[in-house]
């Protein structure tokens, strides 16, 4: 299943200039996985050096963070999307 993947403007650089990609995966955690292995220039911003996702990025599905979910083996279904959130702060 093709899943289109929304990313950050300001990560638009590391995925070729554009905010949304697409991904070819049956599952949500196989979506990810190929995130990483498709866009390496990502992958610092996104993920720490080993592997887990950094504290201040949220991956959505559909509405709903997953933080949330109990795992990241959820079927994909037609519609579904993935997006990346980065918190940014400031004073």
């Amino acid at each position: 299943m093709q899943v289109p993947v929304i990313i950050p403007s300001l990560l638009a650089d590391c995925v070729g200039g554009t905010r949304e990609v697409v991904v070819q995966a049956d599952r949500l955690d196989e979506a990810i996985a190929e995130i990483q292995r498709t866009f390496p220039l990502l992958r610092p911003h996104i993920w720490d050096d080993i592997g887990q996702l950094r504290q201040h990025v949220l991956i959505f599905h559909n509405d709903t963070a997953t933080k949330w979910l109990e795992s990241l083996q959820v079927a994909l279904q037609p519609g579904d999307r993935i997006t990346f959130v980065q918190a940014v702060s400031g004073g």
